[in-house]
């Protein structure tokens, strides 16, 4: 299973209460190792493994079922490469940590221990995890625990690509052991499964897309993160983590609500903050700092983008819902292809969403931004960076009144948005229209994208 999305939008959260869901659970014999992978760690499976084993050997009994497991194995398989791994965690681990004890437990087999050091941590540099002595240990283990399911969890597996190495440093450090399980035994393997989660960035795009491969490969599922749609299920958060908030009148619920703008990592920020009362100003500032520092390098890349992907993407976000490619091209007399280049190009950037693809003529390309946030980024900054933004917006307006008429819902919508779009703009609009558009008035019973009713 692959978990992804924007920083902060929640990942961290649910694989947390996913670990222990699986750790408290009474109908499977489950054994969880969890990993925050940070971006110094040059081999987050092997820190993983020895989370899951820490767990393991909080069991009765575990030393001598994995000794009489090792004993079974070594009379079909030759274990010289996995004691000899283990002799070398044995002089560098704690006999605390899980594979400090997988080594000790091996180990006495043989009589055959070694000085510890005193510490596990992303410090120590532990001998590299091969592919077979990783196969060895997950045998091992298996074989000691038949029924048991085995679960590697690993969040943040992007971090190593962030740890200022190239991209295929980091990949060949941390990724490659899990690359060649999954691709010659994880199949063949029972009862072990695999969890990741992944902030993609431009950076690690290449690591991501392989990733996503792979598990498509070999039946893995994948999830997408975005932002919480549901304001009751956010302000059922927030009754459940702040009693100021159950005190408050509706009014002032839907305005706390709408701080979050669907962001979980909003209302983390106000739990690690502390905040014991209802003060709209703090409430506000908080919010805002975690969306300023979640998107400050979209910011950055929509803004030094060339002019006619910045008019592009200004007028999707104005529209304020999905659009049609071709209706892009139209506004702006482009070629289709340029214009569907360009929002595949943010789409693999994570700002836009693809919400149709044509697969025949018949179908139209239609796109949207990911999620409000990121629309708001839009519509903040370029109506200051485009010197033209007025003009656009009319433009737009123009188009949307244009090809609008009332048999249609959506083309209803592309009316309401013209009329949003021309009160926004700060522009005069006639009361009413010649040919097959609306009467304005009847726009009363158009609601907006967003909601607004118009």
């Amino acid at each position: 299973m692959l978990v992804y999305g924007d920083s902060g939008i929640g990942k961290t959260r649910l694989l947390e209460a996913f670990g222990n869901r699986l750790s408290n659970s009474k109908e499977a014999d489950t054994m969880v190792g969890f990993l925050p992978v940070q971006p110094s760690d040059p081999d987050p499976l092997l820190r993983c493994l020895d989370r899951l084993l820490k767990t393991i050997y909080t069991r009765k009994g575990v030393k001598k079922q994995i000794r009489l497991a090792y004993k079974n194995a070594s009379e079909q398989f030759s274990l010289v490469n996995l004691r000899r791994f283990l002799a070398n965690i044995e002089r560098v681990v704690v006999k605390g940590s899980g594979l400090g004890l997988l080594a000790d437990t091996v180990l006495s087999i043989f009589d055959y221990l070694t000085e510890a050091a005193s510490k596990l941590d992303a410090s120590v540099e532990l001998p590299p995890l091969r592919e077979d002595t990783f196969r060895q240990i997950l045998n091992l283990l298996r074989g000691a625990f038949p029924t048991a399911k085995f679960v590697f969890i690993l969040d943040n597996l992007n971090a190593p690509t962030e740890s200022g190495k190239s991209e295929s440093d980091s990949r060949a450090a941390g990724l490659n052991i899990i690359k060649s399980f999954l691709s010659t035994d994880f199949e063949t393997t029972d009862n072990v499964y695999f969890c990741f989660s992944w902030t993609p960035t431009t950076e690690n795009s290449g690591t991501f897309s392989m990733l996503r491969s792979l598990l498509s490969q070999h039946g893995g599922e994948e999830m997408y993160l975005k932002p919480i749609k549901s304001k009751d299920d956010i302000a059922r958060w927030l009754d459940n983590d702040f009693a100021w908030f159950t005190q408050l009148s509706v009014a002032d619920r839907h305005r706390v609500v709408s701080f979050t703008e669907g962001l979980p990592s909003v209302v983390v920020r106000w739990r690690e903050q502390a905040i014991n009362s209802f003060d709209p100003k703090l409430l506000d500032e908080k919010a805002r700092e975690v969306r300023q520092s979640k998107y400050s390098q979209l910011q950055n890349q929509i803004l030094s983008a060339p002019e006619f992907e910045r008019v592009l993407l200004y007028e999707l976000a104005i529209v304020g819902q999905p659009l049609a490619i071709q209706s892009l091209a139209d506004m702006n007399e482009a070629p289709y292809e340029s214009c569907l280049k360009l929002m595949q190009k943010w789409s693999r950037e994570n700002l836009l969403l693809v919400c149709q693809e044509a697969e025949n003529k018949d179908q139209r390309d239609v796109y949207n931004y990911d999620h409000e946030s990121k629309r708001n980024l839009a519509t903040s900054w370029l109506p200051k960076d485009l010197p033209n933004a007025t003009e656009i917006a009319k433009r737009t307006y123009h188009y949307l009144l244009k090809n609008s008429g009332s048999g249609l819902p959506w083309l209803q919508n592309l009316l309401g948005s013209a009329l949003y779009l021309a009160s926004t703009a700060n522009f005069q609009v006639p009361r009413r229209t010649s040919g097959s558009s609306a009467d304005l008035p009847h726009a009363q019973n158009i609601r907006t994208a967003s909601g607004c009713k118009l």
